[in-house]
């Protein structure tokens, strides 16, 4: 049940809240989601303190098509990810990458990286920390909500996301049968933030 999920057992996952949400579109009310908030908390680098990456997980009540889709960030994250695949049937998981700021509200403010100034761990977190390890707790917590872990896991993500998809293949190969990359952003030398 998704009340269950509130202690899942996992180390290093504090899960916050584990609700019933309706469906998007949803035509009946039975028609509900089991919406996972919760942090994930990552070890310190170079003798800092960890850091908490935030995380949503959605799991479709009925009609799951047995397979996972972590969605990917724009901008600088900061926040969690919509979901586009949750009435197709596919569990899905976001993260916020590490940190907290704006997205796509104000252009100014979300990309503003000061967040990860003087930072080895949260820089660490948003290279590549965060997304591997929201998909490992979202394949955790499909195969106890289940009771079988996902057949396919997917990856989609433009820009930021795109540079998340390939960072995601290039480091955790494992991690997903198949990744949607689309306009990655990858230079971040030659970028004039």
């Amino acid at each position: 049940s998704c009340i269950g999920l509130l202690d899942p057992g996992l180390p290093n996952v504090i899960v916050s809240s584990a609700v019933y949400a309706p469906m998007p579109n949803a035509v009946r009310p039975s028609d509900v989601y089991c919406q996972v908030d919760g942090a994930i908390l990552t070890p310190g680098l170079n003798g800092e303190p960890g850091n908490q990456v935030r995380f949503r997980v959605a799991l479709p009540d009925k009609a799951w098509n047995g397979k996972l889709l972590v969605e990917g960030n724009g901008a600088h994250g900061g926040a969690l990810p919509g979901f586009s695949a949750l009435s197709r049937g596919y569990a899905e998981a976001g993260t916020d990458t590490g940190h907290t700021g704006v997205a796509f509200d104000n252009v100014s403010a979300t990309y503003d990286g000061r967040w990860g100034l003087y930072s080895s761990t949260r820089q660490a977190d948003f290279a590549y920390r965060a997304v591997h390890a929201t998909t490992e707790t979202a394949k955790a917590l499909v195969n106890i909500f289940y009771a079988q872990a996902p057949a396919r896991s997917y990856f989609n993500g433009c820009s930021l996301g795109g540079r998340q998809a390939w960072t995601e293949i290039q480091r955790f190969p494992k991690d997903f049968d198949g990744v949607l990359a689309g306009a990655s952003f990858n230079d971040y030398n030659l970028a004039k933030m």
